[in-house]
């Protein structure tokens, strides 16, 4: 330990609050019970947590209950938890990892935390320093497991790097290695990592899920990748899913290679990306990895480019190469945005894509989207939305789909978009004010415009999946009509309907407002409702009024 950390220590040890001391015989407190981490791991019970409390912890620490390396160290089932947050775990600089260094394929790998051999290891709410301070010929890291599962959670990795302009090959934050390793990463925030933030390797599982990637942005000194997954020739091949993560700046202008948010690189154990959100990545997701067994799936996620290119090779949404079997891959329900250059680019076979939102890519070079499949098994495309087409002056041959299974569906469409209807309920009762658009709020007005209510009549807008089925007419209700008489229901009651409340109605030209956001989900993308209101006043001679109807699709 470090003399500045002695010297914490013993100053916040004199009053150590009762809460922070082992709760249970299995457990450990850093440093009330043991000065450090590393000691707290040789000392806790099986199944025990030790609870380290904040502060610079200069430590290489190693947790391998079978003895791997050496004499046994930590317990099999166990947990690492910050008490509180600023516990930070770093290595003194120019030592690296040392003593937790392994050597795999004669190349020397240096770890703050290495997980050997163990069932289920829980690391929660440590902060993980690299302090810039790695070397070439070593590969530098935050945490591994090895042959071990567990998770790593509420946690910062940072500084595992050279410097903000090396170009140095090595330098990760997470690498899970091994056919019995499963690790799932929740709730991390990874920024200023050499080269690729997590990597899963040799058959490992990995679940990363509502965690942060940030890269170098726009830079020739090297191409980094997010989250990486990595096969083995005649070997296992990682496998497991990226969620409802974010990856920001990655993109490497110095040629001929490319920065990727998610890499699957020779490996075929199959992956899910689903629920990300991907902006200024130079390749969104590229998969070379079919190798004629795979299923990879990329579903429901958003690629945007908002910085304008400028140097290196086209940024791109999806990228799929090598496959070779049918269904190897899917790309379902996304959403391409602004692309200068492909939202899809296929160079193999056996895939589909379908379902997805094509918007303001390809004005550069006209590559929307690109299929490439050389002869190989055919891909699908069909029900995508190219809400750009009508304005790129290069359509139709923005497109290039040859021989694609099904329609390409190639017709220009705005977004979101709304259609009046019905027959007998008056002109100008249901007016939209804003289009449902995801992220955004929808809204309408209700109003009775023959003033056949009282001030203060409640408005209700209701949606269903279905219209009557005579569209755009619907079937006379008695009572139900502004005049007195029957009203005109369009809408279809039978299924389930949602509802939404408005603002008091105060007279004709005052109309009930109604407002609601619209989820930010792209899988809404393309859906269409059939909605109508109603004015409920049962002070007044007519105490139900319906509205016209509104087809809405929601679009963004």
């Amino acid at each position: 330990m470090s003399m500045a950390l002695r010297l914490f220590v013993g100053v916040v040890a004199l009053a150590a609050p009762s809460s922070l001391v082992s709760a249970s015989p299995q457990d450990v407190s850093v440093p009330w019970d043991v000065p450090t981490i590393q000691a707290g791991i040789d000392a806790v019970g099986p199944g025990g947590t030790v609870f380290v409390s904040p502060g610079i912890y200069e430590e290489a620490l190693l947790i391998d209950p079978g003895g791997t390396l050496g004499p046994a160290r930590g317990q099999d089932t166990m947990a690492i938890e910050a008490s509180a947050p600023g516990v930070i775990v770093t290595w003194t600089i120019g030592s690296h990892g040392q003593p937790a260094t392994i050597v795999s394929g004669g190349k020397v790998q240096d770890y703050n935390l290495a997980v050997v051999g163990a069932t289920s290891v829980a690391v929660r709410g440590l902060s993980f320093d690299g302090r810039d301070d790695i070397v070439a010929g070593d590969s530098s890291m935050a945490v591994l497991f090895q042959d071990a599962s567990g998770s790593l959670e509420n946690a910062i990795v940072h500084g595992y790097r050279d410097s903000a302009t090396s170009g140095i090959q090595n330098g990760v934050g997470a690498l899970v290695r091994g056919p019995g390793s499963v690790v799932t990463i929740d709730g991390v925030s990874f920024f200023d990592v050499q080269k690729t933030h997590v990597v899963g390797e040799d058959g490992a599982r990995i679940h990363v899920v509502n965690s942060a990637f940030t890269g170098r942005g726009v830079t020739s000194s090297i191409a980094q990748n997010g989250v990486q997954f990595t096969g083995t020739v005649g070997g296992p091949d990682a496998n497991g899913s990226v969620k409802d993560s974010t990856f920001t700046g990655f993109w490497y202008d110095g040629g001929t290679y490319t920065a990727t948010a998610i890499l699957n690189y020779d490996s075929g154990g199959g992956v899910l990306i689903e629920g990300n959100t991907f902006l200024d990545c130079q390749a969104g997701v590229y998969d070379t990895s079919n190798r004629g067994k795979v299923t990879t799936k990329i579903r429901e996620n958003t690629f945007e480019q908002i910085t304008p290119w400028g140097k290196g090779l086209r940024p791109q949404g999806v990228v799929i190469r090598d496959g070779t079997t049918k269904n190897a891959y899917q790309v379902f329900g996304n959403v391409f945005r602004n692309f200068a250059g492909a939202g899809v680019v296929l160079m193999t076979g056996g895939g589909s894509v379908t379902n997805n939102w094509f918007d303001g890519n390809g004005t550069v070079t006209g590559d929307n989207a690109r299929d490439d499949g050389f002869g190989l098994p055919l891909n699908v495309w069909d029900n995508n939305t190219w809400s750009d087409l009508a304005g790129n002056p290069l359509a139709p041959a923005a497109y290039l789909v040859p021989g694609a299974i099904g329609s390409i569906d190639s017709t220009p469409q705005s977004g979101a978009a709304s259609m009046i209807y019905g027959t007998l309920n008056p002109t100008g009762s249901l007016t939209i004010l804003s289009e449902a658009r995801i992220g955004e709020t929808f809204e309408a007005a209700l109003d009775n415009p023959l003033g056949t209510q009282s001030p203060g009549a409640m408005g209700l807008l209701a949606f269903s999946n279905s219209a009557q089925p005579n569209f755009p007419a619907g079937i006379l209700l008695p009572g139900y009509g502004m005049a007195g008489g029957p009203g005109e229901l369009l809408i279809d009651l039978g299924g389930p309907l949602t509802i939404f409340p408005g603002t008091p109605w105060l007279g004709s030209g005052s109309p009930s407002l109604v407002s609601q956001p619209v989820p930010n989900d792209a899988i809404l993308i393309g859906v269409v409702v059939y909605g109508q209101g109603i004015l409920l006043d049962p002070s007044s001679a007519v105490r139900r009024a319906l509205t016209e109807g509104v087809r809405l699709t929601m679009g963004f």
